[in-house]
């Protein structure tokens, strides 16, 4: 998440660090995991919404900021392959996908 913080530097803002305000923040839930399973089940689904809020993200930046735009569909793809890892890691499990 640095090359956001630094987009945020170069249009004028302060990145936020600070650990404590993380869950306010956060495009999805932190939950009790359970087993190792359950975590990346709930993982999964994590990764998903997020997917759907740099998609959104990604609209609305659209041809107002280029670079912003550029930046997230990078972060974007990183996302994707982690649910991708998850989905996969599922399916060796399980035998079949969790989610379509």
């Amino acid at each position: 998440m640095m090359a956001a913080a630094k987009r945020i530097d170069q249009l004028g803002g302060v990145p936020d660090f600070n650990p404590e305000g993380l869950a306010t923040r956060a495009a999805s839930e932190y939950g009790d995991g359970g087993n190792l399973v359950e975590m990346v089940r709930q993982n999964l689904v994590a990764e998903r919404l997020v997917i759907e809020h740099y998609q959104e993200l990604i609209r609305f930046f659209g041809d107002r900021d280029p670079t912003t735009r550029i930046m997230l569909e990078g972060i974007l793809a990183e996302e994707e392959e982690h649910a991708t890892d998850m989905h996969d890691l599922l399916i060796a499990h399980e035998g079949r996908p969790f989610l379509s």
